[in-house]
């Protein structure tokens, strides 16, 4: 998968598979933040990060969502100890069950402060085993668009109930989420207690202790035509514990498949896949039909957005094989503007002023433009385009050009026609996201103030109200201007 330019993506061996997985099953008995490699051999090449479950529910949730993981302060002070020691190693950061969501949480603090704040070149990997859904749609947008999806792997085991547990309601699990919570807690930390005479209903293994039995204790009132369901309960609550097992032959990277090339063949029953294929995605081949339409609609509509953000860079520039004779690209307008305002001294109060058949033509490159990026910005919002197109280079440099040179002939528009109320009020949301694109991409704090682009409509209220030019009018503009 595709990272960003800025960061490394750390190479995902067997053997860092394997002693990930046993230091996140270490990391839960001890009574730790966190556990690292870096307390016994300081020289490692690979700083390894493993952090423990909770079995409190508690810190599962706050609220209605998820909790945010309260391990991090120590791991902050860990990290820039060893900034401070300018130690280069890369950084593996994992976790099982719960500890796979504070990784998570953990490696995309590091990639904010590191890489995009800092700009230092980190390898920086994290893996999750069984790891609880983090975060909604906003975080899944926001990793995709720094390109950061790429440094993660989540192992999931094909019944284990954890990482779908966080897709109910809270109301619906919260009066069993003990229970399954304490069954976790004695497979990692087991404790002895007098054996419970399991029912004929309980699916039960002869090492199983009373903890086990409160797991599946919520499915006694079930009729034995339900025995099934008891039998697949059970079993997704050991899964969660299998990871161990399965990679104990390693990860067989050579048999991994592509989900988009198997999508063609989910649509019949039996599918046509063949038997290393069904071997290895055996629980996708045992999914439903209207679950097998789900996953290909789903890479339906990622195909849909790949479409049409190649169409919308079709209209960035032209390419060198293309005739001139067809419609002007965004960047021919944009240079037209351009030229339009090198030739005159004020290019603001002549087109205010559409005196000149040149500034007839400006108006026409303004509306053709307008046109093109409300466009743009409507597929943006309806979640048309890619996540990554918000924060691709060429576009956040064109949508800059775009604003800085046509949003001034826009606001001349405005105050030309006497429109009333102040422009700010009224903003395109072509500026407001073309400046957002560029402000994250800086680095900078977006707030609804006056910008570069914009400052002039600032100019435009204040002549309206009874001041005087000079230093009282400057003083109003430094409020208003961004610093």
């Amino acid at each position: 998968m595709e990272v960003e330019k800025e960061s490394v993506k750390l190479s995902l061996s067997n053997e860092l598979t394997k002693t990930a997985q046993s230091l996140s099953m270490e990391a839960h008995k001890q009574n730790k933040p966190f556990i690292t490699n870096l307390n016994k051999k300081p020289s490692m090449e690979v700083a390894i990060f493993a952090f423990p479950g909770s079995w409190e529910v508690s810190n599962w949730y706050h609220g209605d969502l998820l909790e945010k993981p309260r391990s991090f302060k120590r791991f902050h002070v860990q990290i820039r100890d060893r900034e401070s020691c300018e130690r280069k190693q890369e950084d593996f950061i994992h976790g099982h069950l719960y500890g796979g969501a504070t990784a998570s949480f953990a490696t995309l603090w590091m990639l904010d402060e590191y890489i995009k704040k800092r700009g230092k070149k980190l390898p920086i990997g994290c893996v999750t085993f069984g790891s609880p859904l983090i975060g909604d749609r906003t975080l899944s947008h926001a990793v995709r668009r720094e390109k950061w999806a790429g440094h993660f792997t989540h192992f999931v085991m094909d019944h284990d109930i954890v990482p779908r547990m966080m897709l109910s309601p809270k109301i619906s699990i919260q009066q069993h989420l003990p229970s399954i919570l304490k069954f976790f807690q004695q497979k990692v930390k087991p404790i002895d207690h007098k054996r419970k005479k399991s029912s004929a209903r309980q699916p039960m293994d002869e090492d199983q202790s009373i903890g086990d039995a409160e797991c599946v204790e919520f499915f006694e009132n079930l009729t034995d035509e339900n025995q099934k369901l008891v039998d697949f309960a059970y079993k997704s609550f050991s899964k969660s514990f299998s990871y161990e097992e399965e990679l104990k032959n390693g990860l067989h990277l050579e048999n991994l498949v592509d989900l988009k090339d198997l999508n063609d063949k989910l649509l019949t029953p039996n599918g046509t896949a063949g038997d290393a294929d069904r071997t290895s995605n055996e629980a996708l081949f045992q999914l439903s039909t209207s679950a097998r339409c789900c996953i290909i609609a789903a890479e339906e509509a990622e195909n849909r957005k790949e479409e049409n953000q190649r169409v919308i860079d079709k209209s960035l520039r032209r390419e060198q094989s293309e005739s001139r004779t067809e419609s002007k690209m965004i960047g021919d307008i944009l240079s037209e503007i351009r030229n339009y305002k090198d030739t005159n001294v004020d290019y603001y109060e002549a087109f205010k002023l559409q005196n000149e058949k040149a500034d007839f033509q400006a108006n026409m490159n303004r509306l053709e433009l307008a046109k093109i990026w409300d466009v743009i910005v409507e597929m943006v919002m309806r979640e048309d385009l890619p996540d990554e197109f918000e924060g691709r280079e060429d576009w956040v440099e064109v949508g800059t050009v775009f604003r800085r040179l046509v949003e001034p002939l826009d606001i001349a528009n405005y105050y030309r026609h006497l429109k009333g109320d102040g422009y700010m009020k009224y903003r395109p949301k072509r500026y407001k996201f073309t400046q957002r694109w560029y402000e994250h991409a800086n680095g900078m704090d977006f707030d609804e103030v006056v910008c570069e682009s914009s400052f002039v409509a600032e100019v435009e209220e204040i002549q309206k109200q009874d001041v005087f030019w000079g230093e009282s009018i400057l003083s109003m503009l430094r409020e208003k201007v961004k610093v």
